[in-house]
């Protein structure tokens, strides 16, 4: 069945937010470094393993997350995947210890993987052969919200609020998002079948690309 215009947009609009979402709690991270430190009392070093923890977690959960996205059900996962990781943040000002804080960030690692995996997978399947340019612009979504996070952790810092306090902020931001996902029509998944050769073409593409993006 084809879809409105006006349904392609409010799920391309979603995406795209979600990017952005993405961003948000990429880009807090760096600022709030020292913070983090302080209040686990521990030394920047050992605290700089917070970005270690989260890409393991973001490894667990590209590669698990993908059976979300095998059939129709995409969107309430993605409206799933951002309110928990909206929760997960808000978790991160109240942990008083390393080993806590590193957890929370392998569990916000693994939900951020899950979010992009699955908006990277439906924008294909809205926009099929017109993706390019619709995904470049979700890509550079993704840059808006990693600029605009340390101008929030900046600004709540003029304003005498603790830098970590701007993950209330993010967990905000995100909410409403992760409702508005929530409310979103399936986006049917394909089911078209392919040749072994075709498959064995598309594995190598896969392998390369993979590849492209490890280095």
């Amino acid at each position: 069945m084809e879809r409105s215009k006006t349904t392609e947009w409010r799920l391309t609009i979603a995406y795209f937010a979600a990017f952005i979402g993405l961003g948000l709690t990429t880009g807090a991270l760096g600022p709030t470094l020292p913070a983090l430190a302080s209040q686990t009392n521990r030394p920047l070093s050992a605290i700089s393993y917070s970005f270690t923890f989260r890409s393991l977690g973001y490894v667990f959960g590209s590669l698990g997350s993908a059976r979300l996205f095998d059939k129709d059900q995409g969107n309430y996962a993605m409206g799933l995947l951002m309110l928990v990781a909206a929760m997960t943040v808000c978790l991160i000002p109240f942990a008083p210890n390393l080993v806590l804080m590193l957890t929370i960030m392998l569990a916000l690692g693994a939900f951020e993987a899950g979010l992009d995996v699955g908006a990277n997978t439906l924008l294909v399947r809205v926009h099929r052969t017109r993706v390019a340019p619709y995904m470049s612009a979700m890509h550079s979504c993704f840059g808006v919200g990693a600029l605009v996070a340390p101008i929030i952790v900046a600004q709540l810092t003029l304003a005498s609020f603790r830098p970590i306090d701007s993950y209330f902020v993010i967990a905000v931001i995100l909410l409403p998002l992760s409702l508005f996902l929530l409310t979103l029509p399936k986006v049917q998944a394909s089911d078209r079948h392919h040749s072994p050769e075709q498959d064995r073409r598309r594995t190598t593409r896969i392998i390369i690309f993979a590849l492209s993006l490890f280095l």
